[in-house]
Order: C-alpha cells, then sequence, then structure tokens
C-alpha cells in the first residue's frame, strides 16, 4: 500500500503496478527496464567498438610492435565483455565496461597527439574508423553510465 502525501485525503491506496516499494526507497518504477535497455545497448557499443579493433588489427595494425596485440586484446577482450553485459547484471561489469571505453577512448587521444608505444595515428584512420571508435566507445560508456545510475536504489545500493 502507498500513503500519498498531500491529496487531501489520508487514506491508502494499492500501489500501481510496478510501483511496489516506490515508497520504500527501492528502484523507481521503469527504472530497471531503462537501467536493463542501457546495459544492453551498453554491451552493443562494447562489442562494436571490439570489432572496430579487430578490423584495424586485421587490415594492418597486427604487425605494428605492442599496439598490434593491444588490439587484439582489446577486441576479444570487448566481446567477452559484452557477452558478459548481455548476460549478467552485475554492477561491476557495467563499470568495467566504462573503464575499458574510457581507456581506449585515452589510448587513441594519446596516440592521435603525442602517439604511444612508438605508434601515431594520423587522420581518421581507414574508412574512418578513427572517428566510428570515438563514438562507439563514447556512446557505450555513456549508456553503461547511464544503466549504473538507473539500477542505484535510493536505499544503499547493491552489489549486483
Amino acid at each position: 500500500m502507498l500513503r500519498f502525501i498531500g491529496r487531501g485525503d489520508s487514506g491508502d491506496l494499492p500501489a500501481p503496478d510496478g510501483a511496489a516499494g516506490y515508497a520504500t526507497g527501492h528502484t523507481r518504477p521503469g527504472a530497471r527496464m531503462w537501467s536493463t535497455a542501457c546495459r544492453l545497448l551498453g554491451a552493443a557499443g562494447v562489442a562494436a567498438a571490439g570489432a572496430i579493433h579487430f578490423q584495424l588489427w586485421v587490415t594492418g595494425y597486427n604487425v605494428i610492435n605492442v599496439i598490434g596485440p593491444l588490439f587484439l586484446l582489446d577486441a576479444l577482450g570487448s566481446w567477452v565483455l559484452a557477452l558478459l553485459l548481455a548476460g549478467l547484471r552485475f554492477r561491476v561489469l557495467a563499470a568495467l565496461g566504462i573503464a575499458v571505453e574510457l581507456g581506449a577512448i585515452a589510448g587513441l587521444a594519446v596516440a592521435s597527439t603525442t602517439g604511444l608505444f612508438g605508434f601515431r595515428e594520423s587522420g581518421f584512420g581507414v574508412g574512418g574508423q578513427v572517428l566510428a571508435a570515438y563514438r562507439t566507445e563514447s556512446l557505450a560508456a555513456v549508456l553503461l553510465a547511464a544503466s549504473l545510475v538507473l539500477s542505484r536504489r535510493r536505499g544503499g545500493g547493491s552489489a549486483r
């Protein structure tokens, strides 16, 4: 039962469907659905960023010292993380996804400006992959952050 305050009456009314617990400090109605949608779309973004890294690795980055193996590791790790994000609801996975994407953005920014491990990215990459990587990784990080915010419980939070 929900008690509505300021309605002019003091009666208890039944809680609307899906709103059970809203007045007791649990997740807002619909927030779980939006959190799940953001998590799944974020997982798709992580997978897409991994695909961009794999495509770049296949088309020539595989011969670049240090950078080549890192691109392959990013691709494979991103795909595993995306599958875990899609199948599990652990908040730590979303935080890890954000860290991976922000790390990739930072690495690309350094490689595009001062260079990284003796490699300097120039231009927008083959077919505009640099711009696509920035956009995909940024979007994935924002969506995963939104999923964390939406899944946060007002009463203290959850380890999951």
